[in-house]
């Protein structure tokens, strides 16, 4: 079976008529026949031609997904000194990786943000009375409808 190095593994990106290869706890799999890495990325985030261990630990499926593909090598990692990190913290993101990254784009949070606020304004102005307050309310909704179609549009 085929060594590859880290190095090696980034020139199996889909591009050049190249396989699509990705790594996962040091094995590398070709991935070309799947629909969702035709293009070499993934749900327009993870990027084929490196080990994607970490990510895919914190995916929304189980590594055995990768076991349809052909395992056409095994990823040589050098030796890299990691930054040491307090034992906690270290345990923490062992037990939930999904803690190591963010799992959707910054935009997702504008929307929710408008429209707790639009809720908000509201209350307020049923509480006082102040229409500047329904005013604003409205104006909240509008952004939490625009933002909803730009948080949809980047994924």
């Amino acid at each position: 079976m085929k060594r590859f190095t880290e190095e090696e593994l980034t020139e199996y990106k889909g591009e050049n008529g190249k396989p699509v290869y990705i790594a996962h706890d040091g094995k590398v799999y070709d991935v070309s026949e799947s629909k969702l890495w035709k293009t070499g990325l993934h749900m327009k985030r993870h990027k084929s031609g490196q080990d994607l261990t970490m990510d895919i630990q914190a995916a929304p499926h189980e590594p055995e997904v990768l076991e349809r593909f052909p395992q056409v090598g095994e990823l040589v990692k050098a030796d890299v000194i990691e930054p040491k990190m307090p034992a906690f913290l270290s345990w923490l993101i062992r037990k939930y990786p999904m803690l190591r990254r963010h799992p959707h784009p910054m935009t997702v949070h504008f929307p929710i943000v408008f429209m707790i606020s639009t809720a908000v304004f509201n209350v307020l102005y049923l509480a006082t009375g102040i229409h500047a307050f329904e005013t604003t309310a409205f104006h909240c909704l509008g952004g939490g409808v625009l933002f909803t179609l730009i948080a949809g549009i980047t994924g």
